[in-house]
């Protein structure tokens, strides 16, 4: 499959995506029960899944992302999947982000937390946005890692 034929496939499953959460909406796996590896783990590993994005380079997104993490987070992160305690997977847009929350020793998926928003076009207001996306993100971790549900913006 040629690349720009890759990246057209995966711009339209994110615009779908998009479409049905709307912009500046986040979206969470809601299960009755926050499994406990997110209270007991001290290590996280931040992967990086694919995604395009027009308005950052994905080092960027990713950069705005872990930092956030190592800002606003109890969770020290890690460069080997092997020494985490979680693995996050990180699928990047111009909509923002989804992160999949993994159980490294099992594999198991835990959680999908996302944060989409509308960059407007220009490159500063895109930056800001994506910054407030991974805000979002951190948020949400920390009520899991309190055993919380996270709650959806109004």
């Amino acid at each position: 499959m040629r690349l720009s034929t890759k990246r057209s496939i995966q711009t339209i499953a994110l615009a779908c995506s998009v479409f049905a959460y709307g912009p500046r909406r986040t979206f969470a796996q809601t299960p009755s029960v926050v499994p406990s590896q997110f209270a007991k783990a001290k290590t996280l590993f931040l992967g990086f899944e694919g995604g395009v994005t027009n308005e950052v380079t994905n080092a960027e997104g990713l950069a705005i992302l872990q930092e956030a993490l190592i800002r606003e987070h109890r969770y020290g992160l890690v460069r080997n999947p092997s020494e985490a305690d979680l693995s996050a997977r990180v699928l990047l847009s111009d909509g923002g982000f989804v992160v999949s929350l993994f159980d490294t020793k099992t594999g198991m998926l835990l959680w999908k937390l996302g944060a989409v928003h509308n960059c407007g076009g220009l490159k500063g207001s895109c930056t800001k946005q994506f910054v407030r996306s991974a805000h979002e993100i951190t948020d949400r971790l920390e009520a899991l890692s309190a055993g919380k549900i996270p709650e959806q913006p109004k």
